[in-house]
């Protein structure tokens, strides 16, 4: 989730930022700061960020947004500015004494756990690994159970700026011959596909080009495949270089004769994919809206062009989610929020469309079926007449297996608890693969026998011995309104509740999204130094079901702010830590989340860490991205009711005017696409203008990074800067 350099170009402010001193510093800001005294900060002088007339006005209402030319990224006067950012936040970063300490700590103790649960087809088994600390991950196939890895690609040896990634999210053709991965660039979310030709060890010369697609799909005779292409071009009707939509394309052909084969134009709100139905005769096309977080299921047969006839199984525009399972014979197997809050599975036959005759295969259940933000992440499978279906139970993963008619035969006896990543078959192989983590177990990988019902280890790897001293706890506390919310507390087992320890609490709250345990190498860094780590499932996400996530979504975003500030307090009440020790952590929605709670109720923390953020509430639908964030959001052009509302809590809108104010640290990818960067500076720019003379308010920016990092180097630099802030500002 961060940038993109092999060795991050950094901005002076990035360098600054390598250490991580987890320990000892805090800074002289005066006014009763954590840590005055520590560190000099009386020669921080912020750049004077020029105030221009600019208004908006909604529903008779004039907003002001003087900074507006800072979201003119590429400018001089926006370079301009940064560079003196850069310079303060490098200055600053240098003073801190266990900076390059941490880092070192972290290089030599990084855990990568097993990057990719391996992919099997055919012969062929296709995994990423992580080699000797380089920047990215290495794509090897072995084939043969008994043969020695090979290299597929790696980009360590194809990366010239610098500016490139990859992720382990790979394609397959049915026989395992070809295999496509992405490349991503400066940190853009849209990715280029390469192929593979395993038979003839060698990249294909066709490719598909960057856009905010995939591989869906592959042709039984592996001639081809079907795949999304979003031209972002299109979005506010500019001119497209290429039709968004569904493409086929004929390996050995150029990618310009590419058959259109389904046209979905996107504005922000529209994508549609592609799946292969079991009799390899039809194709299922997914026609999703994600502003409405609604989509409908058509099925067509496999030849044919754009204007071949669908017939719809779920209707476009029925108000509900569908995510695909599987298909077995002419029955396609989806999870759904039909009438089912907490989720539950159901069939449709493809010659008995619409919801009228849906099948109810699982009915739903008090414990909900793990969705990844309303969508299938891996966990849910039909294999060989099997459902494998996973649910959250008591914030762990639980598998249970069912027969096609819904039957429960047996659950799968899981070697800890933890988050199953994904589940990964082979046709006509009884044996599957489960990808399992937890806080202090990275990602590993075991086989289990489905006849037999065995769990065999595969890939575990091993943890520090000091990770048996460590305790995972499991509370909860009450929220403003007297919602019960669940927390993770992980710390020493010796640790003392006197109010002295060090917190880093984390929390997100959004998207459906649930907070489960997930291995970090942040999280053993920070336990590592002797602070408590602490994960809050607020309200937003998906820890009970949509009735969990709509309880934090539109109108309802200050119920997560308000079960974070409980979070808090119930850390210092039952002996914890003491408020001026808790350091707050949050990225994307989560970095919102720290934001506004900076704004709102500062005096609960000692310190502040906002991470590619959204800030600016009234304009997030200006990007071709971030028009998507909307749909968990919303935006002013809804109504007046959802313009005042979002005001409200706009971290932008919402700065306040006096101080003191605990320290806070704004992390920007230079190129994020979902978050825009110029918002970030703008709320940076009226935080050194409004606060206390002594207000920190740093922006640390990394180059070529988008709204996250694939890259092993950009990754630990960004931990070290998150640690040693938090560290050093809690003193």
């Amino acid at each position: 989730m961060i940038g993109r350099p092999s060795r991050p170009q950094r901005s002076r402010a990035e360098s600054f930022l390598l250490t991580l001193g987890l320990s000892i510093v805090v800074l002289a800001l005066g006014c009763g700061t954590p840590g005055e005294g520590r560190i000099d900060t009386s020669w921080i002088e912020y750049p004077a960020a020029k105030r221009v007339e600019q208004v908006d006005t909604y529903y008779g209402v004039e907003v002001a947004d003087p900074y507006r030319w800072l979201e003119d990224e590429a400018s001089d006067a926006t370079r301009a500015w940064i560079a003196e950012q850069d310079a303060i936040t490098q200055r600053f970063f240098d003073q801190l004494p266990e900076h390059q300490e941490t880092i070192a700590y972290l290089r030599d103790h990084w855990l990568d756990g097993v990057v990719m649960v391996p992919v099997r087809k055919g012969n062929n088994t296709f995994f990423f690994a992580a080699v000797g600390g380089k920047p990215h991950n290495v794509l090897y196939v072995k084939k043969g159970a008994d043969a020695e890895p090979e290299v597929v690609f790696d980009l360590n040896e194809n990366d010239p700026d610098g500016l490139r990634s990859t992720q382990p999210a790979i394609t397959v053709s049915p026989s395992g011959r070809y295999v496509g991965y992405p490349i991503y660039y400066a940190g853009a979310d849209a990715a280029e596909i390469r192929f593979y030709d395993t038979e003839a060890a060698r990249e294909l010369d066709e490719f598909i080009p960057a856009s905010y697609g995939s591989v869906t799909a592959w042709l039984p005779d592996e001639s081809g495949f079907f795949y999304t292409y979003l031209d972002l071009a299109t979005w506010k009707g500019e001119p497209a270089e290429r039709q968004p939509g569904i493409y086929r394309h004929r390996i050995g052909t150029p990618v310009e004769d590419d058959a259109l084969v389904y046209a979905r134009p996107w504005d922000g709100r529209y994508r549609a994919t592609a799946v292969m139905a079991d009799d390899d005769k039809h194709l299922l096309i997914h026609d999703l809206n994600v502003m409405g977080a609604r989509g409908g299921w058509g099925v067509r047969p496999i030849e044919g062009g754009a204007n071949t006839e669908l017939t719809w199984l779920i209707d476009p525009a029925v108000e509900y989610r569908f995510a695909f399972i599987g298909s077995a014979g002419t029955e396609v197997f989806l999870s759904t929020d039909y009438q089912s809050p907490n989720w539950r599975i159901v069939a449709v036959d493809i010659n008995r469309p619409g919801l009228a005759n849906l099948r109810e295969v699982i009915p739903e259940l008090e414990q909900p079926i793990s969705m990844y933000g309303g969508t299938n992440a891996g966990n849910l499978v039909l294999h060989e007449g099997r459902l494998y279906v996973t649910y959250i139970q008591d914030n762990i993963h639980v598998i249970r297996i069912h027969d096609l008619r819904g039957e429960l035969l047996s659950e799968v006896d899981l070697p800890f608890p933890g988050r199953v990543s994904t589940i990964e078959t082979r046709d006509e192989d009884p044996t599957i693969y489960i990808g399992l983590q937890s806080f202090l177990v990275p990602q590993s990988t075991y086989a289990c026998d489905t006849e037999t019902g065995t769990l065999t280890p595969v890939d575990v790897p091993q943890t520090p011995a000091e990770f048996a001293d460590y305790v995972i706890e499991r509370v909860f506390y009450s929220s403003s309104d007297g919602t019960r919310v669940p927390m993770t507390i992980i710390r020493h087992r010796e640790a003392p509740r006197d109010g002295t320890a060090k917190v880093l609490l984390y929390g997100y709250g959004g998207w459906g999204i649930p907070l489960l345990p997930a291995f970090h190498n942040r999280i053993h860094a920070w336990l590592h130094k002797g602070g408590i780590y602490a994960a809050a499932n607020l309200r937003g996400g998906g820890e009970y079901g949509d009735g969990w996530h709509k309880a934090g979504q539109f109108f309802n975003k200050q119920n997560v702010f308000d079960d974070f500030f409980a979070a808090a307090e119930y850390l210092v009440n039952e002996g914890y830590t003491s408020h001026s020790r808790i350091a707050i952590i949050g990225a994307s929605n989560g970095g919102l989340l720290t934001a506004a709670t900076y704004n709102q109720r500062p005096d609960l923390f000692g310190a502040v860490i906002s991470e590619v953020a959204a800030v600016d509430m009234l304009r997030l639908q200006e990007t071709p991205v971030g028009a998507t964030v909307t749909m968990e959001l919303g935006h002013p052009e809804q109504s007046k009711e959802m313009f005042e509302y979002l005001l409200r809590y706009s971290p932008l809108h919402n700065v306040r005017h006096e101080g003191p104010d605990p320290p806070i640290l704004n992390i920007v990818g230079e190129n994020d696409p979902r978050c825009k960067p110029g918002h970030i500076y703008k709320y940076v720019a009226e935080l050194q203008r409004m606060g206390d003379p002594g207000r920190l308010a740093l922006l640390r920016l990394f180059r070529g990074a988008g709204h996250g990092s694939d890259r092993r180097d950009a990754q630990l630099e960004w931990y070290a800067d998150e640690l040693s802030f938090a560290w050093a500002m809690t003193e």
